[in-house]
């Protein structure tokens, strides 16, 4: 009989995630959009008709642009125009004192057309190229956006191979975009990177009456880092705010923060389809003790879970909520399908915190709302509320199963 568990135990629950990582970066097929130059769109590493990026750096206004070696710029790159930019198996180092590249009202789509090519970026090995060395630029104060890329109001960037890594910020380690922006990522990796605020893979920060898109399709937001040592940090994977986001692939994993580990979106709209892995994320409390949506932080979002998994995440401090998502501000989650399975929530004991707590293993809403008709949300542990935790919210159990779920206190599913 298939049933939620009690337990008069803490429950130490690890889920291993078995996860193989798919690197081979093959030819490139770019969309209609591309430079018109090259219709066939498929490209070798010979590059014909391409032009070499200078080492000096500067302007790109349109065209395909590709490395001939190791490209350590003098001056970091902007792009104004329709560009293709190919890694070709190489290393693009930024200068250090800005983004790597700033997309300025064009469109930038970035490759890597290598096949068995190697590169060591800040003591971890990538396959194929990657684009390295920023730390971000300012925006009319002393924060620093976009360490790797800066995609500018109504701009846009294709991420289709290649690597984004080794690249620091305040927000956005690996991409940052702003206001009317569009962003498509169908494979290649945003890796390595580090925040102190928030948005450590990618950031997206648009405005109410200029919205922005993300849509996801395949590759890795992986292993990026937002930390803070004095308060909250959020989004370690993929932070948004006022943007429609579409997952149907790809993964967003192992990634760390306090609050939202794997993705924490605010406002806008999230559809998660089949394909879409949100796995291993970690929720790390600083200061205060807050650890909250390992795998997603969900403020006054509505989102449409109809297939792919959110699984493995895991959260550590003394509050500890929604091991895969916590819910909050009017926050509205429908599943129609999919899974939420195997997150959990351990409590790192303060004396001085006065109710230490860990609440949703699977799903913890507060001012929020839960339908479910489909799917499933098993195998999840907290001290209340293994499956589901809900306070001052609406939950709807109108089809789909909750079950194997493990609670210290009480509530093993709900």
């Amino acid at each position: 009989m298939v049933r939620n568990f009690v337990r008069r135990r803490v429950i130490l629950f690890f889920v291993a995630a078995a996860l193989v990582v798919c690197a081979a970066l093959g030819l490139t097929m770019l969309s209609a959009g591309g430079v018109a130059a090259h219709a066939a769109e498929s490209h070798s590493t010979s590059h014909p008709g391409w032009t070499a990026v200078p080492t000096a750096g500067g302007e790109l206004t349109g065209g395909n642009y590709y490395l001939t070696g190791d490209t350590p710029l003098e001056t970091d790159l902007t792009v104004t125009g329709t560009v293709k930019l190919c890694l070709n198996g190489h290393v693009l180092t930024g200068t250090g004192t800005s983004s790597v590249i700033t997309v300025d009202g064009g469109a930038l789509t970035l490759c890597d057309c290598s096949t068995g090519a190697t590169n060591t970026v800040a003591g971890v090995e990538y396959a194929g190229g990657v684009l390295t060395g920023g730390v971000g630029t300012t925006i009319g104060g002393s924060y620093l956006y976009g360490g790797g890329i800066f995609v500018g109001d109504g701009s846009v960037f294709t991420l289709e191979s290649g690597t984004i890594a080794g690249n620091t910020a305040s927000y956005g380690g690996g991409v940052y975009a702003g206001e009317q922006t569009t962003l498509t990522i169908n494979g290649g990796m945003i890796a390595g990177n580090n925040v102190v605020n928030g948005g450590a893979g990618l950031y997206i920060e648009a405005g109410s009456q200029a919205m922005s898109t993300l849509t996801m399709t395949g590759g890795q937001v992986t292993n990026n880092r937002a930390e803070n040592p004095n308060g909250d940090s959020y989004g370690g994977g993929v932070r948004t705010l006022y943007t429609d986001f579409v997952m149907e692939g790809g993964e967003i994993s192992y990634n760390t923060a306090s609050i939202g580990a794997g993705v924490q979106t605010n406002r806008g709209t999230w559809e998660i389809r089949d394909g879409a892995q949100i796995v291993s994320n970690t929720a790390v409390s600083g200061t205060p003790e807050n650890a909250l949506g390992a795998g997603a932080y969900v403020q006054a979002t509505t989102v449409l879970m109809s297939g792919g998994r959110v699984s493995g995440n895991s959260a550590t401090g003394g509050y500890a909520q929604g091991g895969g998502f916590y819910l909050c501000q009017s926050a509205e989650l429908t599943m129609t399908g999919g899974e939420i399975s195997g997150n959990s929530l351990t409590v790192r004991y303060d004396p001085t915190e006065a109710y230490p707590t860990a609440d949703g293993g699977g799903v913890y809403l507060a001012d929020s709302s839960f339908t479910m008709y489909g799917g499933a949300i098993s195998g999840n542990a907290a001290w209340y509320g293994g499956g589901v935790s809900a306070w001052a919210s609406t939950v709807d159990l109108l089809g789909g199963m909750i079950s194997e779920n493990e609670a210290y206190f009480s509530g093993g599913g709900l």
